[in-house]
């Protein structure tokens, strides 16, 4: 199952080809609007996927500094949800998230996955919330900070 179908991740996932016995069910905001909680509880309650990607996400860096309520809705609580009923049926998630959730200040090397978050604005601090929802609600999952598609 894939949220956020229609983004650059997801139609990117959707170009990919999958192995015959494999059925995607891609869902874009009009089919799933994320931060509709017992929409997305619905639909993986009916559906029970093998496995959720969640690359949806409120992703307009300034956006978010106008639309906070928006950004925290889509970037933090809706991760949070879907987490939580991933978790309700044992399902793996594998979650979109950004480089953002870091300062970028003064790096000579890559950043690691246990580096100390330090976003400096609204995007990056309610990814980071997300990001934190997922890991203490659901422990099979996998976290990708994606820079560029």
């Amino acid at each position: 199952m894939l949220l956020g179908s229609n983004g650059q991740i997801g139609q990117a996932l959707r170009a990919e080809a999958l192995p015959a016995e494999w059925e995607l069910h891609a869902f874009g905001h009009a089919e799933c609007d994320i931060t509709d909680h017992r929409a997305v509880q619905s639909i993986i309650q009916n559906l029970k996927p093998d496995l959720v990607i969640n690359a949806a996400a409120m992703t307009a860096v300034d956006l978010c500094e106008t639309e906070q309520d928006a950004a925290v809705a889509a970037n933090f609580e809706a991760p949070g949800n879907i987490a939580a009923q991933c978790s309700a049926l044992d399902i793996p998630l594998i979650h979109i998230s950004t480089d953002f959730v870091f300062d970028g200040e003064n790096r000579t090397t890559p950043y690691l996955p246990n580096d100390d978050m330090d976003p400096v604005n609204i995007y990056g601090n309610t990814k980071m919330m997300g990001e934190e929802s997922v890991r203490q609600t659901l422990a099979w999952h996998v976290i990708l900070r994606i820079s560029s598609v």
